[in-house]
């Protein structure tokens, strides 16, 4: 990957917590989206028990119980990191249920959104009368083999070409828009409540400088999210990774 500046991030917190399965923690917001509150942990599957669901306060899911234990692993670090997320809004949270279609149920009053990445889960979490939607994702940045593989379900020629002299090669470029499709799908699933491919959205504007990137919706996909429905979505790019987030309001604003 050809080297990009970071986004400056404000660290609230940042420790160790005496637990054998969470081995550090992060809180933390970024520059332009102060309303949002993120919590990231880096966590030991290897420490993992079912009795760390008690220890952290986390409602075990029945679900969940027959899982393998790397499912149940992810599980337990993303709902505590939703879990302190939550009380970062100065909001109590005693737990987030699964929904129907295993995305989270959160409180009344808040929305937020939760990824993983091999040892690493985030979450970020908000005000409900500040953001209408929020959706994140994190991914390494994939390997030529694997982005080819996929890239005609991720980006099409169109896409390709238009950005083909970003400061992206083309793996990453794939990855990005990956992650950024991933990011929408979860900010928007409340409104649509349906699956959609990565196709139902189309990339019309990169900045690297900004770290930002506009997706535009090309199918109506409810009411409320219909075709010509433009996205902002912010990227945080790291040497091993990107994160990627989606926010805002239906009316555009953010």
């Amino acid at each position: 990957m050809q080297q990009l500046h970071f986004h400056n991030r404000k660290i609230s917190e940042s420790h160790c917590i005496n637990n054998a399965f969470i081995e550090a923690t992060e809180s933390y917001t970024l520059p332009h989206l102060k309303d949002i509150q993120l919590y990231k942990c880096q966590f030991n599957s290897d420490n993992f028990s079912s009795m760390q669901f008690d220890e952290l306060g986390i409602e075990f899911p029945e679900s969940l119980h027959s899982a393998v234990k790397s499912r149940q692993s992810e599980f337990l670090a993303g709902r505590f990191c939703a879990s302190q997320a939550v009380k970062s809004l100065n909001r109590s949270c005693k737990q987030i249920p699964i929904g129907e279609n295993r995305q989270p149920i959160w409180p009344e009053g808040l929305l937020g959104s939760i990824s993983h990445v091999d040892t690493s889960a985030i979450c970020a979490a908000a005000i409900e009368s500040e953001y209408e939607y929020l959706g994140i994702d994190i991914e390494h940045w994939m390997k030529e083999d694997i982005s080819n593989e996929i890239r005609d379900l991720v980006i099409s020629q169109e896409e390709e070409l238009a950005f083909k002299h970003s400061n992206f090669n083309d793996s990453d470029l794939v990855t990005l828009l990956f992650s950024a499709k991933e990011s929408l799908f979860k900010a928007i699933y409340k409104y649509v409540e349906k699956y959609f491919g990565f196709d139902a959205a189309k990339l019309v504007m990169l900045d690297t400088e900004k770290h930002l990137l506009e997706l535009e919706i090309v199918e109506d996909l409810s009411d409320k999210i219909r075709a010509g429905s433009k996205f902002t979505c912010y990227f945080v790019l790291h040497e091993e990774s990107v994160f990627t987030i989606v926010c805002g309001n239906l009316d555009g604003k953010i």
